[in-house]
């Protein structure tokens, strides 16, 4: 699964991984374009959870790849 989160980071626009990190600060952001969203569920880093966006456990991955940690 790791190596599929590095092969994913070189795919996501700017903006995208803007709206990544966005889900990933919880309930309380910003709402986020409906296309990215769309695509972060697509692509399996994001899931509707009780209504919400919500990242999953690869979506939690990328976001410390695209953050540098």
């Amino acid at each position: 699964m790791w190596t599929r989160v590095k092969e994913l980071k070189d795919r996501l626009s700017p903006g995208e991984k803007s709206s990544l990190k966005q889900v990933g600060r919880g309930p309380n952001r910003p709402s986020i374009p409906f296309q990215h969203a769309e695509r972060l569920i697509i692509l399996g880093l994001a899931e509707l959870s009780l209504g919400r966006l919500d990242l999953t456990i690869p979506g939690r991955q990328m976001l410390g790849v695209i953050s540098g940690a």
